[in-house]
């Protein structure tokens, strides 16, 4: 089945001609949500086209509508301007907006821990090691957090070159082909891209004091405050398809691939399955999946001040909430960090 870049929740849900006119019926009154993607659709959407297929967000009572993206950045955009209502997005460019005074908002967490690392030779043993070498980097932001890593082992992060590769997977290539000492990108990305060409050792952020998380759903204070159970209706029908995938993840491959134009069924899965390593941290274990990790949050926030990432001080309390996954509000789900 082929899938046009947007879709609408009824072209997926239509099995047969009657189905689809009770669904367009439905569909009709109730209101348009647009979800906005980080990048193209990926493994990592993999619950949420599940769920948009199983017809999870009409059964809340929202006609979902999901647009791809070309980064995080272009995703928190997308919702100060109103034309995106809810969107996924990396939890520091939340952090950055909200610095800025935008009125962006995480309402739950997709994977709590910064799922990124330093890729380095395998003659480099430690971080301490990083000193006089070539390292690649996308943007600026992630050349500081490099600097505070390999500072806070003790060396001096301003003896190595760092070289701006803003093309994700031409950067990581430098990498795998020799031409770098380090690359810092997303683990699942890098290592699909570097195994098996280059060996290397990995030193992840989340364990070298970079707490930020990895993923986040995010949207403005405006939009939760005039409208708290689209929110929550999204919310629900997302962590229900983290759920479910669980024991059904044939048919949530298969559904991805079709969204990512037939990729192979087997990378889906595995590109999934090294994501959702990252979906919890200590903060979280025992509460529901989308609980927010506020102290580590606050952590994060003040490195971002510390290196010069973000110049006004927010609170973690200011730019997001748990009241969809604690309290009297709280959603039922069964999606939970063990």
């Amino acid at each position: 089945m082929k899938h046009q870049i947007r879709k609408t929740t009824l072209a997926l849900l239509a099995t047969t001609a009657v189905f689809a006119s009770t669904l367009t019926s439905q569909a009709e009154d109730l209101p348009k949500v647009k979800y906005q993607l980080h990048f193209a659709p990926s493994a990592l959407e993999l619950p949420i086209f599940y769920a948009y297929e199983k017809g999870y967000f009409t059964e809340e009572g929202i006609d979902l509508e999901i647009i791809p993206g070309k980064s995080s950045q272009d995703a928190v955009n997308a919702l100060i301007s109103g034309s995106a209502f809810i969107a996924s997005s990396q939890g520091s460019s939340v952090m950055q907006g909200a610095s800025k005074g935008q009125e962006v908002v995480m309402v739950g967490s997709r994977y709590g821990e910064n799922p990124s690392g330093l890729f380095a030779d395998k003659s480099i043993t430690e971080v301490a090691g990083l000193t006089d070498k070539q390292i690649a980097v996308p943007f600026s932001t992630l050349e500081k957090i490099v600097r505070y890593v390999i500072g806070k082992s003790g060396a001096d992060p301003d003896s190595n070159e760092y070289i701006l590769v803003p093309q994700l997977s031409a950067m990581v290539n430098t990498f795998a082909e020799g031409k770098v000492d380090s690359v810092i990108t997303t683990v699942p990305f890098g290592k699909g891209i570097i195994k098996d060409r280059r060996e290397f050792n990995l030193f992840l952020l989340s364990e070298n004091g970079v707490t930020d998380p990895g993923y986040v759903f995010a949207t403005t204070q405006t939009a939760l405050d005039e409208h708290p159970e689209q929110v929550r209706a999204f919310l629900k029908a997302a962590y229900r398809g983290y759920a479910d995938v669980a024991n059904n993840m044939d048919e949530a491959a298969k559904i991805t691939s079709e969204w990512m134009q037939g990729a192979d069924l087997d990378f889906v899965k595995n590109y999934y399955a090294a994501y959702d390593v990252f979906a919890c941290t200590d903060e979280q274990k025992g509460k529901s999946r989308g609980f927010l990790p506020v102290e580590n949050l606050q952590t994060a926030l003040d490195l971002f001040v510390e290196t010069g990432i973000i110049e006004n001080a927010v609170s973690a309390d200011q730019m997001s909430t748990n009241r969809f996954f604690e309290g009297s509000d709280a959603i039922e789900i069964t999606a939970k960090c063990e």
